[in-house]
């Protein structure tokens, strides 16, 4: 993931070897941390090199199957195939408890999980500061490279300025 990966907009032929697999016209990227049983899921924005930019967390499940819709996916669709993805993790590994999936919504209203995550997940960051602002009913985070700058003045900047060659900008908006 991130880095290095391949992005294909068509079924044109693949050079390399490996798996190949049918071409999917993906409509999103959501996530579904689980922890003890519940869900949250949100909604995530993935770069043009495959790795993380930002997401979109709501307090409301209604607020979400909202924007959801507004986007071309079905909430009902997603929420069944996150919880068949836990049940089987549960089946199989008992004791994990806390965990996150990833998943595409394609055209054809299909919700496939593509990664499960043990380790912090970004999605996982913004629901702990989510935490902080207990009267706002969305949150998004956005995470930056330096020199690109996407930030907007309506966003709070979280990272202070240091001197990394790959600086990254985290920030919040509401």
């Amino acid at each position: 993931a991130g880095m290095g990966s391949l992005t294909f907009t068509n079924e044109s032929f693949i050079p390399t070897k490996g798996v190949v697999t049918p071409f999917l016209e993906k409509v999103g990227d959501i996530s579904c941390f689980y922890k003890n049983g519940e869900f949250f899921i949100y909604l995530n924005n993935i770069s043009k090199l495959n790795s993380f930019h930002s997401c979109s967390v709501f307090r409301d499940k209604t607020m979400l199957s909202k924007e959801l819709n507004n986007r071309n996916m079905d909430y009902h669709v997603i929420k069944e195939s996150f919880s068949k993805g836990a049940e089987v993790i549960k089946r199989d590994f008992p004791d994990l408890n806390e965990y996150q999936m990833d998943a595409i919504y394609t055209v054809d209203n299909k919700c496939l999980i593509n990664e499960i995550n043990y380790r912090k997940s970004m999605g996982q960051v913004a629901l702990k500061l989510f935490d902080f602002f207990q009267d706002r009913p969305y949150l998004n985070f956005t995470l930056s490279s330096f020199k690109k700058k996407s930030c907007t003045d309506e966003m709070i900047i979280l990272t202070p300025k240091n001197n990394y060659n790959y600086q990254f900008i985290t920030a919040i908006s509401f």
